[in-house]
């Protein structure tokens, strides 16, 4: 069995117009929610993998949830920057299969496009959303079409 959470990245700063989109640092409720989630996630996961885009706010997203797990493989991948389910499958397939449990923090439309075609269920995915995606397999590698279960998909505000 493997267990794949896929996370939008926390809020956003938009605040200065010279910045670029790639540059962007996570807001106030951003920062608030990274902890949030974090906590949430560690109740119930022992990640081994935290796979992110290296643009800075998926990169501080990332950075917050690492806290709870510092031993787990931390990856940052500019291939993940915006990108689409073909990217992300490609760079989850790469992952060691000693590894069981893994976290993808990335964007959208990339990430609601991802799950639909892993579960067939189509989501929104606000800020901070995670979406976790059970398979019966051995295999990343298998964890590229349809028929994989949607668990659930929780927003920050659910978490108290």
């Amino acid at each position: 069995m493997r267990t794949l959470l896929i996370m939008r990245h926390a809020k956003s700063d938009w605040g200065d117009p010279q910045a670029s989109d790639f540059d962007r640092p996570l807001n106030a409720r951003g920062s608030r929610d990274v902890p949030r989630v974090a906590r949430f996630l560690a109740q119930n996961f022992q990640l081994d993998l935290i796979l992110s885009s290296s643009a800075v706010r998926a990169r501080q997203t990332a950075e917050g949830l690492a806290a709870q797990w510092p031993n787990a493989e931390f990856v940052l991948d500019g291939d993940l920057y915006l990108a689409n389910p073909r990217t992300l499958s490609s760079a989850v397939s790469a992952a060691d299969n000693r590894l069981r449990q893994a976290i993808v923090i990335a964007h959208n439309p990339g990430l609601e496009d991802w799950v639909h075609q892993l579960t067939g269920t189509p989501v929104v995915m606000p800020a901070a959303a995670v979406a976790c995606v059970q398979a019966d397999t051995d295999d990343w590698a298998s964890l590229v079409a349809s028929g994989d279960r949607l668990r659930w998909l929780i927003v920050p505000r659910m978490l108290s």
